[in-house]
């Protein structure tokens, strides 16, 4: 006799919904066959972030290549200027102050980090900038990725139907709010921590779908 292991259900892992009509489709990425119940994150963000420095005094340097998009980023330039020879504020492109960076000393934020402004030969004088432009992502569904940097670090969906992706992108439909689900009926990446596991969680809530 053969036997036949079938996999999760379709909305198996909904406990409540406030409507159908909530639903959202979306394109999942090609490589993989999606389950229902699959958290899943968006690649909104491009794997290329630039740094450019402006007419500056300073010959000092800020590498885009080591920068990477947090889970509160925004597209468009971050502007850095000079207040001092070794401090820099850091504007988001909607006008918002962040904490300011230190020459010298990596530089972390919800929006963007991982990098540093490092010195040169000629110090920086007030005025001096750096314009780090992130760039939009190809908006693609993916399975989370705490340790993404592209937007799939941040859950933003759940799975409703299975997918078979495998050979390209593919439609499929998402709970993305206005929802309660079972933690227990989800489908999380291998090897993701319970700190990892709390924030994705926390993410999915603050779209009003809860993790029960």
């Amino acid at each position: 006799m053969t036997l036949h292991v079938a996999g999760p259900r379709v909305a198996a892992f909904i406990n409540f919904e406030v409507s159908q009509q909530f639903r959202e489709t979306g394109m999942l990425k090609a490589g993989d066959v999606y389950l229902p119940g699959t958290v899943l994150g968006r690649q909104a963000v491009s794997d290329t972030i630039s740094a450019v420095a402006g007419a500056n005094t300073g010959d000092g340097t800020l590498d885009g290549a080591t920068i990477v998009a947090g889970k509160d980023v925004e597209l468009g330039g971050y502007v850095l200027t000079a207040k001092t020879a070794t401090k820099f504020s850091v504007v988001t492109p909607g006008g918002d102050a962040l904490k300011d960076a230190t020459v010298g000393t990596a530089y972390n934020s919800s929006h963007i980090g991982d990098f540093t402004i490092a010195a040169g030969g000629t110090a920086f004088v007030e005025g001096d900038s750096f314009t780090v432009t992130v760039s939009q992502g190809n908006g693609e569904f993916t399975p989370l990725d705490p340790d993404a940097d592209d937007g799939s670090q941040v859950a933003a969906a759940i799975l409703f139907n299975d997918v078979d992706a495998k050979s390209a992108a593919k439609k499929g439909v998402l709970i993305t709010r206005l929802a309660t689900v079972s933690q227990s009926r989800l489908i999380w990446p291998e090897g993701i921590t319970d700190g990892q596991k709390a924030a994705a969680i926390a993410d999915l809530a603050s779209n009003h779908l809860l993790v029960k």
